[in-house]
């Protein structure tokens, strides 16, 4: 049995009675007929009867029954041509591409929830309540849609963008035959609406009425059907499709009391949040103002932060109310206090307050217009001789340095800077291999010449690079003896080769060089240039080579 009954001693003329019952058993429209059964079973047995309950027209099973032939559900799943697939077509259209979270004014990132909640109260002014019924009556709207629209404003203006979705639970009891039961019936709702454009409290409230009506006609499929069908992205950090809920109760005047006893209702809050937000709007019939009380996440939230937007919300709605031709962005938000917090005190003369001179741009003119003989701040171009005084790293420095310049009489062929070297072999240059860093060569090895030394920094292949001997984090490349290939034959100098020669091999013999002949004189048919003489080539096979005219 889902319910918990106690009675609870305070003192000899003073009880307390708890009821605790399940969520899935009752709602909060069940607390009515639960505790009106209660107060009759008290009578009858304080009159020592047994009780009579009037009989119920339906109980809860015929209801789930009902659900099932209406809303056309076949083993968990709905009818193609059921009002269920109708419906779930229309939340596929209205929460196409909603935000799958909605940006809060959070003191914490979003942790892993642990579900501990906390309340701030507040109080909607009687002035407030009765402008909200007569902006309701010529709108026609409901007090919950104005109170939709106040809370989406908010969380507009609070950071949360033009895209706004709340949730809001609804009854469920179509039928007057459902109101005495005891029982869970409750549905949530999402609510999408549109604020962009910076529309008018007006403008805004028709949106909202336009979206609450299409919302309630197709209310019948349970929340965690929608969920399963739509399948948005889940995280066990929030609720999915919406983080903040409003709750508009209409509560009855008169305590259901029990016979012969003075009784009054307290309420229990529990230390646990649902969702993020959930605002609570309470109106009692016959009363003027309204009791509201905030639950909010405190994973998320403080206790000031969250009283802070319970009192936003209040003076929004006041303003809303009371002028609902003014835009969005013009409604007040922000107490006399937290203004001054940002803008500072008036009275304070050397904080200027929407003054230009305050931005860069004026203080970069005043203190310009201050100082008019400074020298200003020279641009170099790039690999100019100034650029060193500009700042500029050196790596960008020698990135911007000209390149080399084209060989030509008296200039050989070389690189760009340092780390770059040419091997005039058959003509081309081939540029000295970096291994040890940008624009360097490798360490010197002692015994050896320069150029055999670059020679050794263009050999190729995987070779063994010891530690070099003053820097351990600096590497050297092994001698040429310890070298899986012999290093190029370079002439160092007058004397013989620093290496022996690699011969080259062939499969066709050399031919034998041709025997010098004496050049034909000239006669008046031949050409002034000399004719072509076969030329041994550097594989060893003689081709013929000509020069052409000058």
């Amino acid at each position: 049995m889902p319910l918990r009954a106690g009675l609870l001693r305070i003192a000899a003329d003073q009880h307390v009675i708890v009821l605790a019952v399940h969520h899935i058993a009752a709602d909060q429209w069940s607390a009515r007929p639960l505790l009106t059964d209660l107060a009759t079973a008290y009578a009858a047995r304080t009159a020592g009867e047994e009780p009579a309950w009037p009989p119920l027209p339906v109980q809860y099973a015929d209801f789930t029954l009902w659900q099932r032939s209406t809303l056309g559900w076949d083993d968990d799943a709905p009818h193609p041509d059921g009002a269920a697939a109708a419906q779930l077509d229309h939340w596929r259209t209205a929460l196409e591409a909603s935000p799958a979270e909605l940006p809060l004014p959070t003191d914490r990132p979003r942790p892993h929830p642990s579900h501990r909640g906390g309340f701030a109260r507040f109080t909607v002014p009687p002035e407030t309540h009765t402008a909200m019924r007569t902006l309701a009556r010529t709108e026609s709207t409901s007090l919950f849609m104005v109170a939709h629209a106040a809370l989406a404003a908010l969380l507009s203006r609070t950071g949360g963008g033009h895209d706004i979705v709340v949730g809001t639970p609804v009854a469920g009891r179509h039928d007057t035959a459902l109101d005495d039961l005891v029982g869970f019936f409750v549905n949530n709702l999402v609510l999408r609406t549109d604020l962009s454009g910076d529309p008018t409290f007006h403008e805004l409230l028709r949106r909202v009425r336009e979206t609450d009506l299409a919302a309630y006609a197709h209310a019948d499929v349970p929340f965690e059907h929608l969920v399963d069908a739509l399948a948005p992205h889940r995280s066990l950090a929030r609720h999915p499709l919406f983080q903040v809920m409003l709750a508009y109760e209409n509560r009855q005047a008169g305590e259901i009391g029990l016979p012969g006893l003075t009784t009054t209702t307290v309420p229990a809050f529990g230390r646990s949040a649902k969702f993020d937000l959930t605002f609570t709007l309470a109106e009692r019939a016959g009363a003027d103002g309204i009791e509201g009380v905030l639950e909010y996440a405190e994973d998320l939230f403080d206790p000031a932060t969250a009283q802070g937007l319970a009192d936003r919300l209040v003076r929004l709605l006041t303003e809303a109310v009371a002028a609902p031709s003014t835009p969005l962005h013009r409604l007040e938000i922000l107490s006399p206090a937290e203004r001054a917090a940002l803008l500072g005190r008036p009275e304070d003369a050397e904080a200027p307050h929407g003054d230009a001179s305050a931005t860069l741009p004026g203080l970069f003119a005043a203190v310009a217009a201050a100082h008019p003989d400074a020298p200003r701040a020279r641009r170099t171009r790039p690999g100019h001789r100034g650029a060193r005084r500009t700042g500029l790293p050196a790596a960008r420095r020698r990135r911007q340095r000209p390149g080399p310049r084209p060989p030509g009489p008296g200039r050989p062929a070389r690189g760009p800077g340092r780390g770059h070297a040419a091997a005039h072999r058959g003509g081309r240059r081939r540029p000295a291999r970096r291994r040890e860093g940008r624009g360097r060569l490798p360490p010197r090895r002692p015994g050896l010449p320069g150029r055999a030394d670059r020679a050794h920094a263009r050999r190729r292949g995987p070779r063994p690079r010891p530690h070099h001997p003053r820097n351990p984090r600096r590497r050297r490349r092994a001698p040429a003896g310890d070298d899986r290939r012999p290093a190029r034959p370079v002439r160092a100098g007058p004397g013989p080769l620093a290496h022996p020669p690699r011969r080259r091999t062939s499969s066709t013999p050399p031919a034998p060089p041709a025997a010098p002949r004496a050049s034909p004189s000239p006669t008046p048919d031949s050409p002034p240039w000399p004719a072509p003489s076969p030329t041994p080539s550097r594989r060893g096979r003689a081709t013929a080579s000509s020069s052409s005219p000058p």
